[in-house]
């Protein structure tokens, strides 16, 4: 019984999950150029990265957790030292992640370096 609504509560909150990163995705799109690069920092479980592919955006996932997203290349890296070749994303995106770093200004300014103008 105990596993039954242990699934029933996972199934719950990961449905909010993807509504909350639907929602969002939805608000950005019509601000990222069409066909663009957008590099996903910290995606974790990468409910917007998969939501930014269905809008049709290229997404490069990046995370310091190695875990499988599927049908991702996740890119294992700390938001630091993004592991990426000055331009080779149009947008940088992070949502709900800056809480976990413990220096949030050295995220922001790799995270502004990234994209192309």
């Amino acid at each position: 019984m105990f596993v039954a609504v242990k699934r029933l509560l996972r199934s719950y909150v990961q449905g909010g999950l993807i509504a909350r990163a639907e929602s969002l995705v939805a608000r950005i799109v019509p601000r990222i150029p069409p066909g663009a690069t957008v590099v996903d920092i910290g995606c974790g479980a990468g409910y917007v990265t998969e939501s930014l592919r269905r809008h049709a955006f290229r997404v490069l996932p990046v995370d310091i957790d190695n875990h499988v997203i599927e049908g991702f290349w996740l890119i294992v890296a700390d938001a630091r030292a993004l592991p990426l070749h000055p331009g080779r994303c149009n947008v940088a995106l992070m949502v709900s992640m800056l809480h976990h770093c413990l220096d949030p200004d050295a995220v922001l300014a790799e995270a502004a370096a990234s994209p192309r103008a």
